[in-house]
């Protein structure tokens, strides 16, 4: 069996890494798979201004934000406590899994999103992921609005 390294994690053949060709389109710009394997996935995200992902959270894997290009925000809900972090170029931000987030891109953006097992997981799997609400496109204000209606917030 072979092993190799890939940021700093060992893999074997088990593994079953890929890359490379798995683009998907969302309401917010596209995704692309640049490395995934059991226990860790990178994808490269193009984000389109004015346009958010889906508030979820990940039952088994931590996100690895990192912008590249544009301004996005991310907003985390601790309990009630909320946490909105601004990223520019070369900004990173890490989420822990069962953390509700969403992201807005301000502008044009690209970002890298790296997944991992932070709860002690073997493997991490795409279907672990929970939406709560649908991402879509509309001004920060509306956005704001949309979610803050869906926790009863007023004033956030």
């Amino acid at each position: 069996m072979s092993e190799y390294k890939y940021f700093g994690e060992t893999y074997n053949d088990d593994d079953e890494p890929r890359s490379g060709h798995d683009e998907e389109k969302k309401i917010w710009g596209t995704t692309r798979v640049v490395f995934a394997a059991q226990r860790y996935s990178k994808h490269y995200l193009v984000i389109k201004a004015n346009s958010y992902c889906s508030l979820h959270y990940h039952e088994r894997r931590a996100n690895d934000f990192e912008l590249i290009s544009g301004k996005v925000e991310v907003i985390s809900f601790y309990g009630p406590q909320i946490k909105k972090s601004v990223l520019t170029a070369g900004n990173m931000l890490t989420i822990p899994s069962l953390v509700p987030h969403i992201f807005f891109a301000h502008e044009d953006s690209i970002m890298t999103e790296e997944y991992h097992s932070d709860r002690g997981h073997e493997a991490i799997h795409e279907s672990d992921i929970v939406r709560i609400m649908n991402g879509g496109k509309d001004t920060y204000e509306g956005m704001l609005k949309v979610v803050g209606n869906l926790f009863a917030f007023s004033d956030w």
